[in-house]
């Protein structure tokens, strides 16, 4: 096993690893929406600078997990500022 950043090029095999994940109750192509929101279409987001996320990949060169992470910004005493919030944290049960 071994972890490696997220990156745009793992989004489809991603969303099917996730709709497994879900048991077909969230489907491939609305994980694929969620991940234009979560990284493409989020203004906080800079790739190469921020962090998707990281992906467990097994001996077999397959995803067994998944911690998201997704750029929000924040204010704190008065200053904005750029946080990454965790999401969609899935491991294989095997």
């Amino acid at each position: 096993m071994k972890i490696i950043h997220l990156e745009k090029t793992n989004y489809f095999n991603l969303s099917e690893f996730l709709e497994k994940q879900t048991e077909m109750v969230v489907s491939r192509d609305i994980w694929l929406d969620r991940f234009q929101c979560f990284w493409d279409s989020n203004p906080y987001f800079k790739d190469g600078e921020t962090p998707r996320g990281w992906l467990i990949i097994d001996s077999q060169e397959q995803i067994a997990g998944v911690l998201v992470q997704i750029p929000v910004e924040y204010e704190i005493a008065g200053e904005r500022r750029i946080a990454a919030v965790a999401s969609t944290w899935y491991v294989r049960p095997d």
